[in-house]
């Protein structure tokens, strides 16, 4: 008995674990503490004033932004938008690549995945053909279609769709450090791998299944959650809009027009409403967009109704391009609707406000029409439905004002 007790007073003691918290973390990010990702990773404070990634992630003010007096300028939101995608695959683990899937990946980019990218037969073939000679002198450009075709194989074989989803993480990390890295150089005629990069990028982030394996709860717009994962969507293709812009012209005339040909609803004009018999939209669709804007028109009041009436405006001509295109609607037909509307009217989306719920809404019914045809939409429409639902609950008026998009547009489909 005393052996044993002196041995036990002779055992050393374990020294304690050092501690890992920051004390340097926004507040916003203590308050709301850490969520569990997939792979038990978490999603820290990065401390970087005058925003933290993920109060830029979530459209909330960041306490850090107090002890800066630097005001953001072009650079620092195209940072932004960047530490949104780094947030998005943050937590992908590492992966000891080997050739063989690679070249499995590449060989199914250009076999299969492409052409589902598109409906019409010369996006088709700008995804098949152009974007992948592009991305012979591009590795990040690479990366990307790989992380494309992954995802792809993830949709398609479900039982292995855990595997392909690790494998569309690390090419899409792999591919983002790349394309940041290059915007600090970007030249003007550098610029068509970052369009496809982008391009890319939307539609991986577009597929819900696999972010639904990584993503924060839904949140309520009164309980110190500000924007659920599934609007990082729209910010990041507002966050195209800065990278892109200056470029705009040089893309419509370049061989990668086809994916925006008859897509970028900025810089085209409604005209007259389209004959709808052989359209994929309902065909009272131009008379309930004008309810939405006779609907902001008396319930809004200066620039906030001007801003809204606008983005109706983006929404109009983008079903007048979803008419049009009958039974071959495109991707970008919709996309374009938050590359061009307002700050405020975004502001409010990503508030969770009523009146951003409403557009949003609509904008849900348009990418409902659209998954019927595109495999990345898979899930999209649904859960950006679940955060109106949310959000709408105490508001039976503007409740109201979606009964529309939800019953021709979402039940049916």
């Amino acid at each position: 008995m005393s052996e044993s007790a002196d041995s036990e007073r002779e055992r050393p003691v374990p020294a304690r674990r050092s501690h890992t918290k920051s004390r340097k973390g926004c507040q916003e990010c203590k308050k709301r503490k850490v969520k569990v990702t997939l792979y038990d990773s978490r999603n820290p404070c990065d401390e970087k004033p005058p925003s933290c990634f993920n109060c830029s992630r979530r459209g909330v003010v960041c306490s850090l932004q107090r002890t800066s007096t630097v005001s953001p300028g072009p650079r620092q939101l195209k940072s932004t938008t960047l530490d949104l995608l780094a947030s998005h695959w943050q937590s992908a683990p590492f992966i000891s690549e080997t050739w063989g899937r690679g070249l499995e990946l590449m060989h199914h980019y250009t076999s299969i995945t492409a052409k589902t990218l598109a409906l019409r037969p010369s996006m088709q073939h700008t995804w098949h053909h152009v974007v992948p000679q592009i991305a012979y002198r591009s590795p990040f450009l690479m990366h990307g279609i790989i992380a494309a075709a992954a995802l792809h194989k993830a949709h398609l074989l479900p039982i292995s769709s855990r595997e392909y989803v690790r494998l569309a993480f690390y090419h899409e990390t792999a591919g983002l450090e790349g394309f940041r890295a290059g915007l600090q150089t970007l030249e003007y005629q550098d610029w068509k791998p970052y369009f496809c990069f982008s391009s890319i990028v939307v539609l991986c982030m577009s597929w819900q299944p696999s972010r639904i394996l990584i993503e924060l709860p839904l949140a309520h717009a009164d309980d110190g959650e500000s924007v659920p994962g599934v609007l990082d969507l729209l910010v990041f293709i507002r966050g195209i809009r800065t990278v892109l812009q200056p470029y705009e012209l040089q893309i419509v005339s370049s061989t990668l027009a086809p994916l925006v040909e008859a897509s970028w609803s900025h810089l085209a004009d409604a005209g007259i409403p389209p004959d709808l018999a052989n359209s994929t939209i309902p065909h009272d669709s131009f008379e309930a967009v004008a309810r939405l804007q006779d609907f902001y028109r008396k319930k809004l009041v200066g620039n906030m109704r001007e801003g809204f009436l606008s983005a109706t405006d983006e929404l109009l001509k983008s079903f007048h391009h979803m008419a049009s295109a009958g039974t071959q609607p495109e991707l970008g037909m919709v996309m374009t609707i938050p590359y061009a509307i307002h700050d405020d009217v975004l502001a409010e989306i990503l508030a969770l406000k009523p009146h951003g719920m409403v557009f949003v809404a609509y904008l849900a019914g348009l990418f409902r029409v659209l998954e019927a045809h595109f495999w990345f939409l898979e899930g999209l429409p649904r859960r950006l439905f679940e955060v109106i639902d949310i959000n709408l609950a105490k508001f039976p008026l503007h409740r109201e004002m979606v009964r529309w998009p939800r019953e021709k547009m979402f039940d049916i489909y």
